[in-house]
């Protein structure tokens, strides 16, 4: 499987994921984002098992990171808010 993919290659899959996000879709993209992937790179004589792997990995850093964004931003508040009500507590204590 060749995964040495030319820099106008990749360019041109990643346009054509962002514009085939466009298409109504699943949630999260699911199935539309890897076809543009798919066909941006056939279109460049990859194989389409190296375009398929590359779109799947693509689509999972790109999910992956985001959700962890915005856990971390959904958490982090809270466990803040908790930390500032102990400070307070052991300040008033003193």
């Amino acid at each position: 499987m060749n995964l040495n993919f030319s820099y106008a290659a990749l360019v041109t899959a990643l346009l054509f994921a962002t514009f085939s996000t466009l298409l109504p879709s699943s949630p999260g993209y699911f199935g539309t984002f890897h076809a543009g992937i798919l066909a941006a790179l056939t279109l460049f004589g990859y194989e389409a098992n190296a375009s398929l792997a590359f779109a799947v990995t693509v689509h999972g850093i790109i999910w992956l990171s985001g959700t962890a964004i915005g856990l971390a931003t959904f958490i982090i508040p809270k466990n803040l808010k908790v930390i500032n009500r102990i400070i307070k507590f052991r300040l008033s204590c003193i």
